[in-house]
């Protein structure tokens, strides 16, 4: 079975998962859009995908109008790819995926007798929270997969966070389509 795992961000990556052999890189991009011709090979060159699975795209705080923007084009230009070459794939959101592989949630509450926060300190607790989940990310794809090197060049020091999450989009999907965990 080949599934692949797809996080659409410019700082995202892609997956490849066949028989528990695991392939990622990060997303190949050109004039700031990922490459579709390069993502073309990548996803039919060693057999096609029995199922794809690409992270919806959210709007978080902070984003600017043409971030938002840039992020839903990225999207649509992969699903059009997909489309275009007849590849089945599904869409899921990254706290339904993340649930079913145990990793912590993206919403980050404060209790209810929490002091009041100035913008700073919100930006920072937020800014925290999200450094919190991609490190259980990336220890989660290090535990599945120890012998696969996450990081995007020999010469980086650390691990990619988009290739951690596009190898846990393939396992889940894989996972889905097995029957192991539900969406």
């Amino acid at each position: 079975m080949i599934t692949f795992g797809i996080d659409p961000g410019l700082d995202g990556a892609v997956a490849r998962l066949e028989d528990g052999r695991l392939c990622a890189r990060v997303m190949p991009t050109l004039d700031g859009h990922p490459d579709l011709a390069d993502l073309n090979r990548f996803l039919v060159d060693d057999g096609r995908p029995e199922m794809v699975v690409i992270e919806k795209p959210e709007v978080r705080p902070g984003l600017s109008p043409t971030s938002i923007l840039t992020i839903g084009q990225n999207h649509g230009r992969i699903v059009g790819l997909l489309v275009g070459l007849g590849i089945p794939y599904t869409e899921v959101q990254s706290k339904a995926w993340k649930k079913a592989m145990g990793l912590p949630s993206s919403s980050v509450s404060r209790g209810k007798d929490a002091p009041p926060e100035d913008a700073k300190q919100k930006s920072a607790r937020l800014a925290k929270a999200r450094a919190e989940r991609k490190d259980a990310a990336i220890a989660l794809a290090v535990q599945l997969y120890p012998s696969f090197d996450f990081r995007p060049s020999p010469r980086c020091k650390n691990r990619h966070d988009g290739m951690c999450e596009a190898a846990l989009l393939a396992e889940y999907i894989r996972r889905v389509l097995c029957g192991q965990v539900t969406r």
